[in-house]
């Protein structure tokens, strides 16, 4: 039942595996095989609740894609600190990246993405268990 198994009952349990074992577990199977997607905003789960991407990695791409999917359902400012190697306009402006809204249905494949993933309002857990369901295989 991979949604116990990934979760804090034994994958980011750090009494059974330290943080970054459960990291290393993570890196070998891919993200999709591991994201503990209801607690994608727990800093004690996942590795912590910032998350740096490759959007070269198809993995890497389908997190930021259900990441901005999960924000865009739940209130409030949920993905804070964003950052993308590739908007250099705000480099040069000084602004703060903001996530297109065209990212909710395709995502880059050039680049690293950072964002802190905060529970800003209510937290829509059968949200993202759809959403692990439809992208992490969860069943």
């Amino acid at each position: 039942d991979r949604p116990k198994i990934v979760s804090r009952t034994l994958l980011n349990n750090h009494a059974i595996f330290t943080q970054p074992t459960a990291v290393a577990i993570r890196e070998r199977l891919g993200w999709l095989e591991c994201w503990d997607v209801p607690n994608l905003s727990d800093k004690k789960s996942n590795g912590g609740n910032t998350y740096t991407l490759d959007l070269t990695v198809y993995e890497q791409r389908v997190v930021a894609l259900v990441l901005v999917k999960i924000a865009a359902v739940e209130d409030g400012d949920n993905m804070l600190e964003c950052y993308w190697s590739e908007a250099t306009w705000c480099e040069c402006t000084g602004q703060a990246f903001m996530v297109p809204g065209y990212w909710l249905t395709q995502i880059p494949d050039a680049g690293v993405f950072r964002t802190r993933y905060v529970d800003a309002g209510d937290v829509q857990v059968p949200a993202r268990v759809k959403l692990a369901r439809q992208f992490c295989g969860w069943n």
